[in-house]
């Protein structure tokens, strides 16, 4: 038997609540609503499904299209936070460049940011959406343990969390961290990310491209630039790779996946 869905959130008054039945996605509802102009800053788009949380937020940034990706940050920052709070001990809760989230080192979703193409008259993009995915519950008939680097929160542990406190506590964190990056810039956000940042410092491999045409680039991870570009240091020096043209890039750490030297017996 199906479960009725609860349509109140518990957010912020400055959020205006707009449930999304799937397939649609929140981010497809906010991009079609922004389109008619009958939306703006403040309209949270949120999914009905009970097995994951995705959520779009419209925003209306008042800075060029280049800072305008430190609102992705932002929101895996709030993230970070809401489920750091709600989320039991033991769930390890992570990220790498540029927007995958991790559980206990296992991939449970990813943040997304779309801008708008139109600008203002001082220069900014008339329009952000913000979002992210994340694995509630698994989705699967597969038992855990088959598919390793793939998870759902109730996996890691966090059994008991519902969607909907999920959105709520995520509301209210973005909000926090969006006044603060207003009041102090994008360095305590820069600082917060990075704290929860796999891989810096460490040797990763950066792959992207088509699987015709696959470009994979290995070098140290040596952090992000003032609006959140990563710079690597390769055999040909200090690359910038862009957060915009690498979304759908696969990051990840090749330390962590070095076998152990064998030990040396007498």
């Amino acid at each position: 038997m199906a479960h009725a869905v609860d349509l109140t959130l518990d957010l912020p008054p400055i959020l205006t609540s707009h449930p999304v039945v799937p397939p649609m996605t929140p981010m497809a509802a906010a991009e079609a609503a922004l389109a008619e102009d009958s939306v703006g800053a403040g309209d949270l788009f949120w999914s009905c499904a009970t097995d994951s949380v995705s959520v779009a937020f419209v925003l209306e940034p008042e800075v060029s299209p280049e800072r305008a990706q430190e609102m992705l940050f932002a929101l895996m920052v709030a993230a970070g936070d809401a489920i750091g709070t709600l989320g039991p001990p033991e769930l390890a809760f992570t990220w790498r460049w540029p927007n995958r989230f991790l559980a206990n080192r296992a991939g449970v979703g990813s943040a997304h940011i779309k801008v708008s193409q139109e600008l203002d008259d001082d220069g900014a993009p008339m329009w952000l959406i913000a979002g992210l995915d994340l694995a509630l519950k698994p989705k699967s008939a597969f038992e855990p343990g088959q598919t390793p680097d793939e998870t759902s929160l109730w996996d890691e542990g966090a059994v008991d969390l519902e969607g909907a406190d999920v959105i709520a506590a995520l509301s209210r964190h973005f909000l926090t961290w969006i006044n603060r990056w207003d009041g102090e810039g994008f360095k305590p956000v820069h600082d917060a990310w990075l704290f929860r940042c796999e891989g810096r410092g460490k040797t990763i491999t950066l792959s992207f491209g088509t699987e015709d045409e696959q470009v994979i680039t290995e070098g140290q991870f040596l952090g992000l630039d003032e609006i959140g570009n990563l710079l690597m240091r390769t055999d040909t020096g200090t690359q910038v790779f862009a957060v915009t043209d690498h979304m759908e890039s696969i990051v990840h750490s090749v330390a962590e996946y070095e076998p152990e030297p064998a030990s040396q017996e007498s």
